[in-house]
């Protein structure tokens, strides 16, 4: 009896991945199917083979545009709105959709069913012309290529795109470096909130040729964001070090870490921002800023949702309308409308900047300077469109400025503009080797350090 037991037990072993491998086929024929109906994409498996575990060879082509940009845009549009407002009837990017073709393969555990399942995807070559000799050569040499992680039920969990090291000759005197390091996406989405950790080891795109030079240089790239929609979202990007050139201008920094977040409460919407960074360089032809380290942070509290949100609606609407149109011009009165309504009701905003070892090396430097601003806008009925001076939005605000900077600094601003200077002297408060201002507006009415200005 034993012996029939084990020997049944060993059948039913032996049989089980081809079980399971019959059970994924059904499950990939249906996908097939779903694909093509509902997403506009021919998947055709091209061969399958192994036992234990499955590999299927493929390529996918994008067959009907229209469902496939329908798809697209139903999966992130809600999120990224302003990205797909992209025109349906746009012949040149339906063509070069269709041209794209994609290879890869599947591959799954047929020892267990429930197992997840990799699959590799990349750029085969394109059929049509394209003009952009960069994207010919990644597609030349199958460089654009990606590896992904799906549960049992095809939702997507994680993504790495394929380590690039290329140095790309284009043409005589045009030349280009692309290194792309640890380049991972990982997903954690629920039903209605986008949530990916996304990852850059190193990434530097170097092109230069004889007119001109382009580089951008960035590592240990750290994204973390989870949004429902773009004002609903909260992030967290952090870079080690970032450097951008270019013949117009120069940027570095280390040290990045930027967040935001929301909160959003009886159709009351607060958001929060701030940023640190350390050794910040900005160079162009009219200045040439330093700073040692960068703290913002901006606060704004019980703006209302709803008029937020329509907005942002004219906003992207106006971007894609004709300037000399009607529907502009009626769009243009809408938003200044809505901005009207967002700014008459009630709501605050908090601001804290420090600079250290801030130069302008033209203008200004400054050893350390703070400022703290907490200001609140009253209920008002103010037009912006009627507004003749600044003047006229003193009585609606309610604002408290704290300024601290070292006596040297207040110095530098004397001697850059002696009038300013001397005003500053007169109100100033005297706090060891550093001076202060407390500058508040009430009523209409602003105050230095207690005195009326």
């Amino acid at each position: 009896m034993k012996k029939i037991i084990f020997i049944v037990l060993f059948v039913l072993i032996a049989l089980s991945p081809m079980l399971v491998k019959t059970l994924v086929d059904k499950e990939i024929d249906k996908i097939v199917v779903q694909m093509h109906k509902e997403n506009g994409l021919k998947l055709n498996i091209l061969n399958s083979k192994g036992y234990f575990i499955s590999t299927r060879n493929y390529s996918l082509v994008i067959e009907d545009t229209k469902k496939f940009r329908k798809f697209i845009s139903d999966r992130f549009s809600t999120y990224y709105e302003d990205l797909f407002n992209i025109d349906e009837n746009d012949e040149d990017f339906n063509t070069f959709l269709k041209a794209m073709i994609f290879k890869g393969y599947i591959q799954n555990s047929n020892l267990n069913y429930f197992d997840d399942v990799s699959v590799n995807m990349y750029l085969d070559k394109v059929l049509s012309e394209n003009k952009n000799k960069i994207f010919q050569k990644l597609v030349e040499k199958k460089l654009l290529n990606i590896n992904m992680l799906f549960d049992n039920q095809a939702n997507f969990k994680y993504a790495k795109l394929k380590d690039i090291d290329e140095s790309i000759k284009l043409k005589k005197g045009e030349d280009l470096k692309l290194l792309v390091l640890g380049q991972e996406i990982k997903d954690s989405s629920k039903k209605e909130r986008l949530i990916y950790k996304i990852l850059t080891k190193k990434f530097i795109f170097d092109y230069k040729n004889i007119d001109k030079k382009i580089t951008i240089n960035f590592e240990d790239l750290k994204y973390d964001v989870s949004m429902k929609n773009s004002l609903e979202n909260k992030s967290d990007i952090k870079v080690k070090n970032i450097f951008i050139y270019t013949d117009e201008f120069e940027f570095k920094s280390k040290n990045i870490d930027l967040k935001n977040d929301y909160d959003l409460e009886k159709n009351l919407y607060s958001s929060y921002f701030k940023i640190k960074t350390e050794d910040f360089s900005l160079k162009d032809e009219k200045s040439d800023i330093f700073a040692n380290e960068i703290n913002l942070k901006v606060d704004t509290f019980h703006l209302d949702y709803k008029t937020l949100q329509r907005l942002e609606k004219l906003y992207l609407k106006m971007e894609n309308t004709d300037l000399s149109t009607k529907t502009f011009v009626e769009d243009n009165k809408a938003f200044l409308d809505e901005i009207n309504k967002l700014i008459n009701k009630t709501f605050r905003v908090k601001l804290k900047l420090a600079l250290d070892d801030f130069t302008d090396k033209d203008n200004i430097s400054l050893k350390n300077i703070k400022i703290n601003l907490d200001e609140k806008v009253l209920k008002n009925n103010i037009d912006l469109r009627q507004v003749q001076s600044i003047a006229e939005f003193l009585p609606i605000i309610d604002s408290d400025i704290y300024i601290s900077m070292f006596k040297e600094d207040l110095g530098r601003i004397v001697r850059l503009n002696a009038p300013l200077g001397m005003m500053l002297f007169s109100v100033a408060k005297e706090e060891k080797d550093k001076f202060s201002f407390n500058i508040q507006t009430k009523k209409g009415k602003i105050f230095i350090n207690g005195k009326s200005l």
